[in-house]
């Protein structure tokens, strides 16, 4: 509860599941990665807070699954 004594914050919990094809991921320590296909989203899912300096905070994190898992 204290969290929330302290100022007024929003939180949010992002999940989806489905598929995609052609996936670019940025990498958490840079640069980017490419696969070609289609995939499932095993899971998305990550959390944002708001920032006194402008963009949100926060993180997504992926797992998806190609043909040959």
């Amino acid at each position: 509860m204290l969290f929330s004594q302290n100022a007024p914050r929003a939180v949010c919990i992002l999940s989806a599941t489905g598929a995609i094809t052609n996936v670019t991921l940025r990498q958490m320590f840079g640069g980017t990665v490419t696969y070609e296909g289609l995939f499932d989203i095993v899971s998305l899912s990550g959390s944002f807070l708001p920032s006194d300096i402008g963009a949100p905070q926060g993180h997504l994190s992926v797992s998806l699954a190609g043909c040959d898992g």
